[in-house]
């Protein structure tokens, strides 16, 4: 029987065969062999079931949850990595003695499970995405101590 965890990040990799816990496809793709690239994609993919990453998703929907939509992709607030580390910083200011990281792929799962629209460069090697966050709800989260 699968956890709610197991549920969540099936729905998520169903939708997104190249997401890995790096982000979109592995890293340095573009200079692998499609050997390379497969073996790693299925690494980064099964590291979505340990532990440790479903302490660190968790940490990203918390983050998360206090975003509010907004009905287009918002380009002006960076990418998934930028956006990763504003969720450890705040994860940071508020639990100092915890490990905040949180991992590109696993900020985009989380964004995915939510509900958020998940915007892919055209670049089959490039790793981040957009989102369609509110620059309102991030500022708020970034003022809070």
């Amino acid at each position: 029987m699968k956890t709610e965890y197991e549920e969540a990040i099936a729905r998520v990799l169903g939708g997104y065969p190249d997401l890995t816990t790096f982000g979109f496809g592995v890293y340095d793709g573009r200079w692998k062999t499609e050997e390379q690239r497969a073996a790693e994609l299925q690494a980064g993919r099964e590291d979505f079931m340990t532990d440790r990453v479903r302490e660190q998703f968790e940490r990203a929907v918390e983050f998360l949850s206090q975003i509010e939509p907004r009905a287009t992709i918002n380009f002006q607030i960076g990418s998934s990595y930028g956006l990763k580390h504003r969720c450890e910083a705040w994860h940071r200011r508020r639990r100092p003695d915890s490990d905040p990281y949180v991992p590109n792929g696993v900020f985009i799962a989380a964004a995915a499970h939510l509900g958020f629209r998940v915007y892919r460069s055209r670049d089959p090697y490039h790793p981040n995405a957009a989102f369609n966050f509110s620059s309102r709800s991030l500022s708020r989260l970034r003022s809070e101590a």
